[in-house]
């Protein structure tokens, strides 16, 4: 089981959608192979051997959306997470035509229904 996928949800709160798309990951002139697992309004985690941390600006390419800029967040064996260099609403433009759903409005949050009193009332007394 990915531990990892449950602690960035809950860390960022943000919704993802898995993909599992085939890319490439350039950063440094150096072009490594890697497999996108999932995609945020914010970034992407991806999976590919040689992954690392850099302050560097690298690059994300696939066939479904292009060349997108991204900064390294985190880096952990094989996995990384990363985030995208643009806003976050000229990714949601672009990430709407190739993701089924993304871009949905989310559920709004729910209010928690009054609550029935059970058992004896109480009345104020009088002082």
């Amino acid at each position: 089981m990915d531990f990892d996928f449950d602690r960035a949800n809950r860390r960022y709160g943000g919704r993802r959608w898995n993909v599992m798309w085939p890319a490439s990951f350039e950063v440094e002139g150096q072009v490594l192979p890697c497999t996108i697992l999932d995609l945020s309004r914010t970034g992407a985690r991806v999976e590919g051997l040689g992954l690392r941390n850099t302050k560097a600006v690298a690059k994300l390419q696939c066939e479904q959306f292009g060349t997108l800029e991204v900064n390294v967040k985190w880096a952990r064996g094989t996995k990384a997470g990363l985030r995208f260099a643009r806003p976050s609403a000229e990714i949601m433009e672009i990430l709407q035509k190739v993701v089924p759903g993304i871009g949905r409005r989310e559920a709004p949050p729910v209010v928690p229904a009054h609550r029935a009193q059970f058992g004896r009332r109480r009345t104020p007394q009088a002082a």
